[in-house]
């Protein structure tokens, strides 16, 4: 009798593609200091296709920044990540 190891689990619904939202928001941090200014979410938003990346900008910063810095760091940057799945992903049905 041969036993085989199991294979590995499945990502959850939605892992991989919060993995790309991660990687599009790391090559958006132009200074590499791992925050989001107003400028490097508008880009970001730009990329994911975006008709009114500034509006979105404003809200997620308005949304998400708790602390009130003016950019998105730190426990922060787990809710962008869910607020731009939530947005494009589920609305789009992919991110662009």
């Amino acid at each position: 009798m041969h036993y085989y190891p199991a294979p590995p689990p499945s990502p959850k619904p939605g892992q991989n593609k919060k993995a790309e939202i991660k990687k599009l928001l790391e090559k958006a941090d132009k200074n590499k200091d791992g925050c989001y200014t107003k400028d490097e979410l508008k880009n970001a938003f730009n990329t994911l296709g975006s008709k009114i990346p500034s509006w979105r900008t404003q809200f997620a910063l308005w949304k998400l920044d708790s602390d009130g810095d003016g950019q998105i760091s730190g426990d922060e940057i787990n809710k962008l990540i869910d607020y731009i799945f939530d947005r494009f992903h589920n609305a789009h049905g992919n991110l662009k």
